[in-house]
Parts: structure tokens; sequence; C-alpha cells
């Protein structure tokens, strides 16, 4: 299974790609949505980070992002604890979905994050976009607008 990392500004095509990619049977995995997930779902983040921040909770017991924030974007250091903190979780599930979506047959999967960075140790392959303009030629796209936007997203991309 071929996985690949999406990233981009805002307007780059990432959910154009993503939409080809899912139309072609490719598993989507919104690295942002993960993140969520694990803080709803997670007791062992839960404990890790309130064992680093202290009463981060909100009255039922789950992770209140404003207070969170409200330690962490204030000073740097506590910044680079939560990031080390997730970032281990988020590789665990990242890694979990993955194998899930190999095991169910998908030919690829796409890791959707904002920031290059929060791909940082996902194991994604050299980015192979270029099946998915081939894909978008088919259906009546020209390959100018194909391949200007996928160097956008930064794909290695065969002319």
């Amino acid at each position: 299974m071929k996985i690949l990392g999406i990233t981009g500004p805002t307007g780059a095509g990432k959910t154009t790609a993503l939409n080809v990619l899912t139309s072609l049977g490719a598993c989507i995995l919104d690295a942002d949505a993960v993140y969520h997930d694990l803080l709803e779902q997670s007791r062992a983040l839960r404990e890790a980070l309130t064992g680093r921040f202290g009463d981060i909770c909100d009255e039922t017991g789950k992770i209140d992002r404003k207070k969170l924030g409200g330690v962490v974007f204030t000073d740097p250091a506590a910044l680079a604890d939560l990031n080390g903190i997730t970032h281990r979780f988020m590789e665990a599930e990242l890694d979990r979905r993955l194998r899930e979506a190999e095991q169910e047959g998908r030919p690829a999967a796409a890791i959707d994050a904002f920031l290059r960075q929060k791909l940082k140790g996902a194991p994604t392959d050299r980015r192979e976009l270029k099946k998915a303009s081939d894909a978008l030629a088919r259906r009546g796209y020209h390959w100018s607008d194909i391949s200007e936007g996928l160097r956008r997203l930064g794909a290695d991309i065969e002319e």
C-alpha cells in the first residue's frame, strides 16, 4: 500500500487531491481529526497531558482545549512538551489506522496535514500523485491544470 503525505496551504488543492484519491479507493486520514479523536477517547493521552500540565480538564473529565492552550501558548517549553507528548500518540494512532487500511485491501492511504511537520515520523512514501493526476486527465481535466495543482502541493511529478 502506498502512503502519501498531503500538505500545503489553504487553496493549494489538497481537498481536490484527496477527493480523487478517495474515488480511487484510498483511505484518507485527517491528522486534525485523529488528534481530536485522541483527545476525546484516549485515556492514556489524557493522563499524559494532565500529568504534565495539571488541571486542564472540563467538568466531564475531558481535555479542555482552551485551558490547555492557555498553558502552552504562553510558554515555548510547555508547547514543546505538548508536541512531544501528542506526537507519540499521533504516530501510534496513524500507524494503527494505516495497518487497518492495508488489511482492508486499500491501494493507498493519504495523510492530510496542514503542516508538513505534523507528518514527522509518519511513514509516508515519496509522493506519487502522478497516478491521481492520470485519473483526473482521464476524467477530462487538462494536464497543465493538474500539474500546476500538484506542484502547489509540492508533489514530485513527471512531465
